[in-house]
This record gives structure tokens, C-alpha cells and sequence, in this order.
């Protein structure tokens, strides 16, 4: 089952919940995080390729 935040056929809804056999699956993946690990970088969090 997919919860959706508005009419799913619409190209700006986007799923909102995901649940496959009675268990939620989590809606993060690997762009989502990287996204979100670099989206303010900090300069002592970031590896040693990406030194000022």
C-alpha cells in the first residue's frame, strides 16, 4: 500500500508511506542521504578529498 501527500497521478505528489506485506519500508535511499549529508556542509565533516 502507498500513502500519497495528494492525487497520485499528479507529476507533484509524491509517496508519503510505503507498507509491503504489513511492514513499513523505509522511504530514504542513498541520493536522499547524500543529499542530505552535503546540503550544509561542515568543513571537519567533509572526507579528507574535499579539504579547503
Amino acid at each position: 500500500m502507498v500513502i500519497w501527500d495528494g492525487d497520485r497521478l499528479e507529476m507533484t505528489s509524491a509517496p508519503v508511506a510505503v507498507w509491503i506485506d504489513g511492514v513499513e519500508q523505509p522511504m530514504a535511499d542513498r541520493q536522499t542521504k547524500l543529499r542530505d549529508r552535503y546540503a550544509d556542509p561542515v568543513p571537519q565533516s567533509l572526507p579528507k578529498a574535499y579539504d579547503w
